[in-house]
């Protein structure tokens, strides 16, 4: 199990079944003032610090045992239910270490997400390799006001990250700087809620096959997105994300179905995660390259879902069926003989 994460022979994380609607719609709270929603920040950035540390103190499993909600899911390598795959599974011979970038938390309090660096040691005092990668961390606050991890996954890349901020700087860390949604204060219908932003990501994979993955992404970012793919560093803002998918030579026509959706109390933070491809010859080609997919949208002034972090993790090669095995060689002749 690892942060969601290890490329180094650990197994990419994953979602769990889609969890069943309440009979009745819940309805949300108004959301906390300025001063409310920066102590929820700090609150979120201090159970991922406490995370990383008993995974240091105590190893992968017993962390993520400790700090996996019960309907966590995790990708190993498709959907799974976190919990119950992490106890079945021995720890691995590692030393996980990350450190959480960023964070941001919903105007309700009660969903958030973490971004940030890992790296990854043998446990042996004489292995020196590291590889290195940066982690993306749903949270959501349980009934007994604890943060847990809802969701968890990573991406692989070369080189170590800039070191953290020391003294005064590293007493605040980066976040959105949300701002004020109109809608923030009024009650949320949850099923209407996740109901519109699974629709959102459909038109957003409807719009891909159809403009094209490249000018979809442009209109369906926010201004501040965060883009994570396997071997690079995350991208962070729009005009960057722009010029990445301007030079990549990587397939145009990227295709999704969401599995899932949740959406925070006060309707301003959701996600979606599921499975994605890559249509070889146009929309209605086949579609090969699956991979696994995990969106983050916030709430825009106007009201509309606008994606504010992108993670998508191709799947593992199947391995190739077994085949029987060869009849036995015939004895060759004795030398000399034809």
């Amino acid at each position: 199990m690892v942060r969601g994460i290890v490329a180094a022979g650990l197994a990419a994380l994953a979602a769990a079944a889609a969890a069943a609607q309440p009979a009745q719609p819940a309805r949300a709270a108004p959301p906390p003032p300025a001063a409310g929603l920066e102590a929820e920040r700090g609150a979120l950035v201090a159970a991922e610090r406490a995370f990383a540390k008993l995974a240091e103190e105590k190893g992968v499993r017993d962390a993520f045992l400790a700090y996996l909600a019960d309907d966590a899911v995790l990708f190993r390598p498709r959907a799974v239910p976190g919990k119950e795959w992490v106890s079945s599974h021995p720890s691995p011979p590692i030393r996980l270490s990350w450190r959480p970038a960023f964070v941001e938390v919903a105007a309700a309090g009660d969903l958030g997400y973490t971004t940030g660096p890992y790296e990854v040691r043998g446990t042996r005092a004489d292995d020196t390799a590291v590889s290195h990668g940066w982690f993306v961390t749903i949270w959501k606050k349980q009934p007994d006001s604890a943060w847990r991890v809802a969701l968890d996954v990573g991406t692989p890349n070369p080189g170590a990250p800039p070191p953290p901020a020391t003294g005064a700087a590293a007493a605040g860390l980066e976040h959105g700087g949300r701002r004020e949604f109109r809608g923030g204060a009024a009650a949320v219908d949850l099923a209407a809620a996740r109901a519109s932003l699974l629709e959102a990501d459909r038109a957003f994979a409807k719009a891909s096959l159809v403009q094209g993955t490249r000018p979809a992404y442009l209109a369906w970012l926010a201004p501040e997105a965060r883009f994570y793919r396997d071997g690079s560093l995350p991208l962070v803002g729009k005009e960057t994300i722009r010029r990445a998918l301007s030079a990549s030579g990587r397939p145009e026509l990227l295709t999704w179905e969401p599995a899932r959706a949740d959406v925070s109390r006060s309707g301003d933070l959701g996600y979606t995660y599921g499975i994605s491809g890559v249509k070889e010859d146009g929309p209605e080609g086949m579609t090969s390259n699956l991979g696994n997919y995990l969106r983050i949208w916030e709430k825009q002034s106007d009201l509309s879902w606008r994606v504010v972090l992108d993670w998508l993790q191709p799947l593992p090669p199947l391995a190739p069926p077994k085949t029987a095995a060869p009849p036995p060689a015939a004895t060759p002749p004795p030398s000399g003989v034809r």
